[in-house]
């Protein structure tokens, strides 16, 4: 993978408290952020990339591949599934309150 490790020494964006391999493409869409070696392995990414990635979708819609790696990553940050989809829910109101308001 040489060429690959740009910025290295950064800390990592998922666990915050590794020092970073380098900056990576997510998996969540077309960004890219910094990953230690084990988040990087693990397939781990940083919650807002995973709010971000699926929070337009539905529980029912998220394809079954998709839903696994989402279980994963909600474990790895200490939430639940259901917990994720709150939050994603919430930031939509809170999106579509303040978009509201600017049109008044």
């Amino acid at each position: 993978m040489e060429g690959d490790y740009i910025m290295a020494g950064k800390d990592c964006d998922v666990c915050m408290d590794r020092e970073s391999a380098g900056v990576f493409a997510s998996s969540c869409g077309p960004i890219s952020f910094a990953y230690c070696e084990r988040c990087s392995a693990a397939g781990y990414e940083p919650w807002m990339a995973l709010i971000g990635g699926y929070g337009t979708l539905s529980p029912e819609s998220i394809h079954p591949e998709a839903a696994k790696h989402l279980n994963r990553n909600c474990k790895f940050h200490g939430k639940t599934v259901e917990e994720f989809w709150q939050e994603c829910q919430e930031l939509w109101d809170q999106y579509e309150e303040e978009s509201a308001e600017d049109e008044a």
